[in-house]
């Protein structure tokens, strides 16, 4: 665990900026108790887009209209277009109108957007 300030350095994976990559030698060795122990690999599946869909269908279109500027004004500091499309896509999964909305705000063409592969 990370208990410094890194400043700009990445601290997650998966990322897109060769930052930290989980290694498997790092494992701890299974004892035998009664059964087995250490850290076995898990395979599951994180659902990062349908309470963030349902958060935003919850906003009045007020609140919707303030999201996306909010969000333009981040994403236009963003230089990457790669991560801008990787973001467009989840909120796009999240709510197909939440996605096409800041698409638009930033002059994208969605269907692009959602043809592109990373």
């Amino acid at each position: 665990m990370k208990i410094n300030n890194q400043g700009s350095e990445v601290n997650y994976e998966p990322n897109s900026f060769d930052g930290p990559k989980e290694t498997l030698a790092a494992s701890v060795t299974p004892v035998d108790l009664e059964g087995h122990s250490g850290n076995q690999p898990y395979n599951y599946k994180v659902d990062y887009t349908t309470q963030a869909g349902d958060l935003y269908r919850l906003f009045t279109d007020d609140e919707k209209d303030r999201l996306i500027e909010t969000i333009k004004d981040c994403l236009l500091q963003v230089d990457s277009q790669e991560i801008k499309t990787l973001e467009i896509k989840q909120m796009y999964k999240a709510d197909p109108e939440y996605g096409s909305r800041v698409a638009k705000a930033l002059n994208l063409n969605i269907d692009e957007i959602l043809s592109t592969e990373y």
